[in-house]
Formats: structure tokens, sequence, C-alpha cells
């Protein structure tokens, strides 16, 4: 009996502690794999062209990435050998690929091309394993072996000649691994077991032996990067070396083999490990570790700063930002969904999840708090109290948890049992007022000694803030009030923009900025509100939560991300910063932010994290560049180039053009405006526009990538072109046209003709006068078939209306449309010639051929005329009289 109470008591007294987990915060990566469009998961080599796109070498062929798609280039493409290794630019642009096989291609204009010498190269490979490669201005190819003929050549592209390095005597056992602008490494035997004593290292002219481990052979996994300071790191097998001059600073042995070394913009060291993953700085005493366990084959850091892993397992990783660590449940939560982050006075960061439980952060341990009884629920209040506790409230069940974790429950009377809190605000050390999901309430101590909704005041309460000696300012549901003395004010009343729910609210100085659901953030102060919203560089307008940090910034968690706004009173309209998953958050939806020292700690829906205020790089001035990918004109490719000069027929444009981003791949808003049709740029995420039937004349076309905080583009890319006119709308054909019909017309006056063939006469003269002003035409999609009609305004009759569809009647034909007679009226405004007679017709006068009481006549046919028209009749017999002069 004893012992069985014993054991409830020590269970008992465990379950009361927080179980520790030590976990460190990870990057969020992105991943592309073969279920992304790679074509294997096994990739060597990561590079950048100067266009901005990512090229990877993978076993199964070359890959090219534009943040859209991946485009995989094999033999069949005209790459020499599927299996390629290292991708190498050289001074003309061009970019080679080391093979397998030996052999080379490179890329040049949107093409691969092979070399004559492949055949030479595939017999020089037979003995040996080409490890690098380097092509200089004149177009000679240097190039490096290792294997049992180790050596170097150079080769032109027509011939081949083996060489030895200088003052390395040639023997057959020696190999040089890395050749390139700064010079090549190369060894030699020690002439016992074929083990290298030493190896040779000339860089920048200059000469140096680096001994190395005996019974060790030093083949493929060799490599040296040159450093600013004069200095280079060697690397070979397991182990990392620095030297200056001819000494060794620093060296260092890793439990598995580096099999990549590269720099980033920073001059920070990378290197890859094979089943090890890739380590940053990694003769520092605290190394950052990224994807352990993965086989690293090349680290890259893009020109937006984003770092790229290829591996030998899963293909390529992607970091927007190494400075953005994330805690999930892989790395110590206990729940994804976090909604309340606070850190108390001692720096540990409380975690509200949204299953009820509370995690706490200190240094790299999580803990969560476990309690007997412990309710299932969500976490709506964590509020620091008396300076070393914590408020804690789940449901109906509140608690406080001093600095030892020690948790004590708190009990009202029994008639608030149900005490549902949603906001806290402590008064001082024994009072708080406590927002409920229907009213507030002042407690003092244990006992509620005010309840506003036995005042007749309900309402959902989602935040309470201090506005002055005995004020309250209370956000709620149904929008922001102020509380004093008891009254309640309804600041909704005087600004409409308060009846918005509010979510969270700080003072600044003079002013209280109060986050809303739906109206932005609003600015209070005095008599005056002030909006910020998406206009004025704000993420969303549905902001969640706000915090207000030393440095004078308030960070702003949205539904779309975290919006940082520089606070100055007397800033009309800040520089508001945006991040995103982008640049490296777990997730968009931003519930609660708390800012510790250079530590931003940001609560979402899918984790936690964390980042250094103060290595936050600048996203928002980077310009993604825009290429021009397609140009068709009338459906048929043309090349894209500037200043087109294209016949009138020849008028209907389509182009392509992409963004080269990898932080929003594939996502990407566009600003366009092609002058001499818009006069005000236009927004979409297509990554292609079209003009069909474009009318003569001089256009620009401008596209750019469209930046949130820039309201006009900075350098789009411009297309010119001309679209000539017809001949016969050009001056000499007019004036040509113009005499021989004055000629005409003499000639038919002259013979009388006007006299007995009247309508004949008008009709023609109303053709030529058509033919002299430049045509218009109406182009309209047809009922029968979905095709698009192009018909010239002067041939048209009447139109008549039939509910939802219109019908257009010329001599030649009738075409049915669906449209309303008041949209057609309206888009022949610009004509003198249709007039509105009737609710159901729109009349041509130039066919009219007599008006009579209630109709008219067009050439054989009779339209009625309304009565609310009938005033038009005079003026239809004018123009008639007038035409019959």
């Amino acid at each position: 009996m004893y012992f069985k109470v014993i054991l409830f008591i020590l269970g008992y007294w465990c379950c009361s502690f927080p179980i520790s987990k030590a976990q460190l915060p990870e990057p969020v990566y992105r991943q592309l794999s073969v279920d992304d469009g790679l074509p294997s998961s096994e990739v060597y080599d990561i590079f950048q062209d100067d266009k901005g796109y990512l090229w990877f070498a993978t076993d199964r062929g070359v890959c090219r990435y534009d943040g859209y798609e991946i485009k995989t280039y094999t033999t069949a493409d005209g790459l020499i050998d599927n299996t390629v290794f290292e991708i190498t630019p050289d001074a003309k642009g061009r970019l080679w690929f080391k093979t397998f096989s030996g052999r080379l291609s490179y890329y040049e204009n949107d093409s691969f091309h092979s070399l004559p010498i492949n055949d030479t190269l595939l017999h020089i490979m037979s003995s040996r394993f080409m490890s690098s490669m380097y092509v200089d201005a004149q177009d000679t190819i240097w190039m490096g072996f290792t294997g049992k003929r180790g050596g170097m050549c150079k080769a032109t592209f027509d011939s081949v000649i083996m060489m030895e390095p200088p003052a390395i005597p040639m023997d057959s056992r020696y190999f040089i691994k890395q050749v390139d602008t700064n010079g090549f490494i190369c060894g030699s035997p020690d002439g016992k077991q074929g083990n290298l004593s030493f190896l040779k290292i000339q860089l920048h002219h200059r000469e140096f032996r680096v001994p190395i481990k005996p019974g060790v052979f030093y083949g493929k996994h060799i490599s040296v990067i040159p450093l600013p300071d004069a200095g280079f790191l060697f690397y070979h097998d397991k182990d990392l070396i620095l030297f200056r001059g001819d000494s060794i600073l620093n060296e260092k042995s890793f439990e598995n083999k580096i099999i990549a070394m590269s720099q980033d913009k920073g001059y920070h060291t990378w290197i890859g490990m094979y089943q090890n993953g890739a380590i940053r700085n990694p003769l520092q005493a605290n190394p950052q570790h990224f994807l352990p366990g993965r086989s690293v084959t090349d680290i890259l850091e893009d020109t937006e700063g984003n770092i790229w892993f290829s591996t030998l397992e899963e293909g390529i990783y992607f970091l927007p930002s190494i400075n953005f660590k994330s805690y999930s449940t892989q790395t110590g939560l206990t729940h994804p969904f976090i909604n309340k982050v606070v850190a108390d006075e001692k720096g540990k960061i409380w975690l509200g999840l949204n299953n009820g439980d509370l995690n706490i952060i200190t240094g790299s341990q999580v803990k969560t708090i476990e309690y007997p009884g412990w309710p299932i629920g969500f976490v709506s209040v964590l509020e620091p109290i008396d300076h070393d506790k914590m408020w804690v409230c789940i449901g109906y069940d509140n608690f406080q948890i001093d600095q030892q974790l020690n948790v004590k429950k708190i009990r009202f009377q029994k008639e608030y049992k149900h005490f549902n809190i949603k906001a806290l605000y402590p008064e001082n050390d024994s009072v708080f007022w406590a927002g409920t999901a229907t009213s507030l309430n002042k407690i003092v101590k244990d006992r509620i000694v005010y309840d506003g909704g036995a005042h007749g005041w309900e309402n959902w309460l989602s935040v309470i803030y201090p506005a002055g000696p005995g004020q309250l300012l209370i956000g709620t549901l149904n929008g922001l009030w102020r509380h004093h003395q008891g009254k309640y004010e309804y600041l909704g009343d005087r600004w409409p923009l308060l009846k918005n729910r509010i979510t969270d609210l700080v003072g600044i100085g003079s002013q209280f900025w109060i986050a809303s659901s739906g109206g932005g953030m609003l600015i209070l102060d005095g008599d005056s509100l002030r909006q910020l919203t998406i206009s004025d560089g704000l993420i969303s307008t549905t902001c969640n939560a706000l915090f207000f940090d030393p440095d004078s910034m308030l960070w702003v968690g949205t539904n779309h991300g975290l919006s940082i706004i520089p606070v100055n009173t007397d800033q009309e309209k800040p520089a508001i910063k945006n991040l995103t998953i982008r640049d490296g958050l777990i997730s968009n939806e931003v519930n609660d932010i708390a800012v510790v020292g250079d530590s931003v700690w940001v609560g979402t829906k899918k984790g936690l994290t964390v980042f250094n205020k103060r290595l936050l790089k600048h996203q928002n001035n980077y310009q993604p560049p825009l290429l021009l990918t397609g140009l068709f004109i009338n459906g048929s490719a043309h090349p894209v180039t500037d200043r087109l000069n294209l016949p009138y027929n020849r008028n209907y444009l389509l182009i392509k053009y992409k963004g080269l981003s990898y932080k929003n791949a594939g996502k990407l808003t566009y600003q366009y405006k092609m002058n001499g049709i818009d006069s005000t740029w236009k927004y979409t995420t297509n990554t292609s526009v079209q003009y069909p039937n474009l009318a003569p004349g001089d256009y620009t076309f401008h596209i750019a990538v469209a930046q949130d905080y820039l309201p006009e583009p900075v350098s789009p890319v411009g297309l010119n072109f001309v679209i000539q006119p017809p001949f016969w709308q050009t001056w000499w054909f007019r004036t040509f046209y113009i005499t021989t019909i004055l000629a005409i017309i003499y000639l038919f006056f002259r013979i009388r003709v006007l006299t007995y063939n009247r309508d004949v006469v008008r009709e023609l003269i109303q053709t030529l006068i058509q033919k002299i002003k430049k045509e218009k035409y109406l182009f309209v999609k047809t009922v029968l078939d979905g095709s698009y009609v192009k018909i010239p305004l002067y041939k048209i009759l009447w139109i008549e209306a039939d509910r939802d569809y219109i019908e257009i009647v010329t001599q030649q034909q009738k075409v049915v449309i669906r449209s309303t007679l008041k949209k057609m009226d309206q888009e022949l405004s610009g004509s003198n010639n249709f007039i509105r007679i009737h609710r159901s017709f729109i009349i041509n006068m130039n066919y009219m051929t007599s008006v009579q009481a209630k109709s008219v006549r067009l050439n054989e046919h009779l339209i009625p005329v309304g009565k609310s028209y009938l005033k038009t009749l005079n003026h239809l017999k004018e123009v008639l009289q007038e035409r019959s002069v």
C-alpha cells in the first residue's frame, strides 16, 4: 500500500515537470526533385549563367531552370554524353560540359556543339579521369587528368597535345587535379607504394608544396580556393587546410570525405561532404551545418542571394536565406500551429499552441509543460505578470506559471467558473482587466469585482490597452471601443474604419497603432485617423498581431507574411519592408511576434521562425532580370529584335517573357504597357501578352517585374516596332485617289448622270468617301461558331437587338453576336453615320431612302421608329434632304 502511494507521488511529481527536447531550429528548405522535372536525383554541379538561368549537371542530362520549369537537354538535343559532372563557363559566354566519357560539349546561341577532338579524348580517357578543364580567351582548352597516367593536356578545337606541368618531371603516376585562371594542383609519387608524399600547388605564379598523409591516395577529392588575402584553402579526402604564404594557419579533419568546396559572395567558405551535408565556415569553432545525411556535391549562391545545394540522393535543395531558422514538430514543437509568442524577462520564449500545449524555448531546448488535468483547447492568452510569472488561458481554465515552471491553477468564485478569457491587461501585480467572449471584467487577485455584461455591454474582446488615466481602448469583433469610468464609447461611429475587427493594438508616443482584419493598419492620433493599406506597401490588410521593438520598428503579422514599418510620427508614408516564405519564413500566416534583442520570433500556423534582424538583406532592392523569350507574328515565330518594321497585315503580336526570380519562383507579377495604346501600366501574372489587329503606327512595348514597393518599374525591357499603313492609306495614294475621284465626279456631272441616276451616284460617292477616310471596323465574335469577324462600319445597314443578342445586317450577310444594343450604341458613338431610332434598332443614315411618319426606309427595308425616338425624325429628314441636293 505504501509502495503504491510512493509511486503515485513520484508520478505526480514527474508529471508536474516539463519534458525537454534538445533540438536546433533548421532552415526551411525548398526542393527540386524528379517530381518537379529533374531527370535524376543524382546531381553533380550547379551554375548560374550571365542571363540568370540556373544549370544543373546530372547523370541523365543537363537541366536549365528559370523558376517556372526545368528544361532537360540530352544527347537527343546535341549533348555529347548524358552524364555530366561539371559546367564551366569561358570568356566568350559559352558553357562547357565535362562528361563521364571525357568528351566535351559546349552551349552557344541556344544550341549544343561537340568537338572534333572528342574521339581523341575518348582514347586518352581509357586510362585516365578528367579531373578539371578550363578554356582560355584564345579558345585553348586546358585539361587535367588523374589515374594511372595522370597529366595535363592542352587542345584546340582540332588537335590535342599532352604536356607536362612546369617543374614536374614527366612520370606516369603524377596527376593534375585543378586547372583554371589561378593555376593548378599537381602531385608526384613517393616512390614506395605509389602514394603521394606531397602535392604541388601553383597559384598566381607561386608554387606551394602541401604535405599529405601516407597511405592515402589523393585523386578525385582534391580542390583549392584562393582567398582575398593571398592565402588559399585546400582540401583532400577528409582534410581541410588553410594556407597563407608557405605556412599552414589552420587545418581540420572530418569524419566524412569532402567532395565539394566553394565560396559565396561574402567569401564564406562552404564544403560539401559525402553523406554528411554541407558546412559553412568549416574552420570556425561552431560552423553552420546544413542537410546532414545527404551527399552535397556543390553549393552556389545565386544573384538573388539564395543558396543552392546539389546532392547525390535527393536532387536540388534551395534556401532563400541561411539567416532564417525554424522550429517544427521535427525539431521539438508538440504542435505546429502557434497562437501566441511571448518573451519573458529571462529571455525564455513561451509558445501557446493551438492544441493547448505550452512550449518553452531556452537555448537549444524545447520544453513542454506537463500538468495533471491540463486542458485541451487552444492558448488564447499568454501574458507576463508580476515580473516573474506568466498567465496562461486555455478555454475556461486559467494558470499562473513561475520561472521555475511551477504551475498554479487560478480558481474564481463558483458563479464564474465558465470564464473564457480572450484578452488580458495587468494594471498592476494584483489588478487585471480581462476580456472574455462576452464582456469586459475587472479582477482583483482572484475576485471578479466588475462585470461589463451585467451593466448591459456585451462584446467578444480581442485586445485591451491603456489609453490614459482610467481609460482603456478595447478591440472587439465589431470594432474599437473606449472605456472610461464604466462608460463605453464606440469609436466606429466617429471613424467608420474602426468598425473593422480589431486584432491588436500598441501605443507609440501620442499615437495608437491598430491592427485590423480587413482595414489594414489604422493610426489614431488625437482627433485624426490614418490608414495604411497594400497601396502604401503593407503586405496585407488582414493584420493579426503587432510588436514594437526598441529600434522603433513595428512588426506586423498578417495572413500573407510579415510587414516591418519604421515608425516615425513625422513620416506620412513609411518605407515598409515585407518578409514571406520567399525570404525564409516557415509560413505566411503569422499569428504572433516577439523581438528579443536582435532575434525576431515569428509564430505561424506551421511552426516558429527565428532570425537576426541585423542580418536581414535588402531583398526589396533586388530587381529580377527579365527576358523576352518569344515573339509570334500572326502565329509564326519571329526573332526578338528591336525596331521591327511590319506590313499592315502582319499586325497580330504575341509576346512572351519571363522574370528570373527563384525566391518567388513561378509567382511573379508583371507590369506592362504598350505606348501607342495604353496610357497606364497594366498588371498580370501571365508570361505572355497578345495584341490582335494593331492599327498602323509606331509602338513601344514595355514589360518589367512588378515590385510591391515601387509605383513605377525600374528599367523595363522594351520592344520597338512599326506597323506600316496599307498602300491605300499612304499620302501619295490618297492624293492620286482624290484627284481621280474628283475627275470622275466632274465627268459624271458633265454628262448629266446625276439627273437620272441620283441614287447610284449617292451610293458611289458614299463608298468613295469611305475609301478616302481611314476605314473603321467592328471586330466581333460570332455566336454560330465562336469565330472572330471584322466588319467595315460603312457596310452596315442596321443593327437589331433581341434580348442579349444583336444582329448586324450588311448587304451581304447577317452576323449574330452576344451583346446588348446599349453597348453597341456606345461603341458606335464615335461615328456620325449611326443613330438609334428604336429600342431595338440602330441604323446607318447613309442608306436611308425615305423618312415616313413612323418608319425609315433603308433601300427596300422598312425600319420602325419608336415612340420615344420620334423626335429624331426631323433630324433624319434634314440628313436625307442634304444628301438629296
